[in-house]
């Protein structure tokens, strides 16, 4: 699953966020958009759930199912004040594809005008995601 024309399915009609449970800008990210009331618009898939980033001291975690999965994500949004229930989540285990094809956190993926609009890293402007999200 590494090459270019490699495709991976997700069923979603709504903007997908792929966001990395230890990825700050991620947290950024959907705590702005929890702010709006703009998170809900999306389909969130948690990735990279393993990760960590020792530039900001966040330690790796271990899931290696759904339930894992979801407890990591809990804690780290409680740590970022997320207030959002993460029962409505996706996660790509570390076995799953997605983990190699999504190489930037966090990553968004918004229909528009029959296209998908790709976008990736923080984007704290509260005006663009009104814009993009309608």
């Amino acid at each position: 699953m590494n090459s270019e024309n490699d495709s991976v399915r997700i069923a979603s009609d709504k903007p997908i966020l792929f966001s990395a449970p230890w990825c700050p800008y991620c947290a950024l990210t959907e705590h702005l958009l929890s702010s709006e009331h703009l998170l809900q618009k999306f389909t969130i898939v948690g990735v990279d759930i393993n990760g960590s980033d020792p530039t900001f001291g966040v330690p790796p975690h271990q899931a290696g199912n759904g339930t894992q999965a979801r407890e990591v994500f809990q804690a780290d949004w409680d740590y970022y004040g997320i207030a959002f229930p993460t029962s409505s989540l996706l996660f790509a285990l570390p076995s799953n594809p997605i983990n190699s094809v999504v190489k930037s956190y966090p990553t968004y993926v918004i229909p528009h005008d029959g296209a998908w609009y790709v976008g990736y890293g923080y984007n704290g402007s509260s005006a663009f995601w009104k814009e993009v999200l309608g």
